[in-house]
């Protein structure tokens, strides 16, 4: 009994010894993460969205605070940015998003089309989920890494507000097919 006892006591206070050093690498990789962050030239990548037609409301970018983010959080604004720097619109994407899935959906529709851009780090690609919470240690380094892909200052420069064709009354079949032509 006091043999199990022992081995109990020994078992639990390994345990606590893993659970400090993870806590510990979990801290350390926080304040990595928190320095990459404090990095970034926000003032710039805001001016840089808004220079490409981001409302100013989404390129009030902070660290600190992450109501900040919270326009990015639906996915609208990040397919709003690709669709202006892919000049095209994208497929499937859900404007009036009701639920966390629409959300994560049209995060996802952008990452689809960034991921097909050849200079386009893949680090937060696949982080959909994140973007969605709202994490600025996904959403920031993204929002830099497009802008680095982009072509950052250079492309700013030109104007690149672009406006998607009005399609109301057209299905999407008629407008692959050039309309819709009556046969009499």
């Amino acid at each position: 009994m006091e043999a199990a006892l022992a081995a109990l006591a020994s078992l639990s206070a390994e345990q606590r010894s893993e659970e400090a050093e993870e806590a510990e690498a979990t801290a350390a990789q926080a304040a990595a993460t928190m320095s990459k962050l404090e990095g970034l030239n926000l003032p710039r990548l805001g001016a840089w969205l808004r220079a490409v037609g981001v409302p100013e409301h989404a390129t009030q970018l902070s660290v600190r605070e992450p109501a900040s983010l919270v326009p990015w959080r639906d996915g609208l604004q990040l397919v709003a940015l690709v669709e202006t720097l892919e000049r095209r619109t994208l497929l499937g994407v859900e404007r009036q998003p009701r639920s966390t899935a629409h959300c994560r959906r049209n995060v996802e529709k952008a990452m689809e089309a960034l991921r097909l851009r050849k200079q386009m780090p893949i680090t937060h690609l696949y982080s959909a989920p994140r973007v969605v919470r709202g994490e600025p240690t996904t959403i920031l380094p993204l929002l830099a890494e497009i802008r680095e892909a982009y072509g950052g200052e250079a492309r700013a420069k030109r104007s690149l507000r672009w406006e998607p064709i009005p399609t109301a009354g057209v299905s999407h079949s008629q407008s692959m097919t050039g309309g819709s032509h009556s046969q009499s």
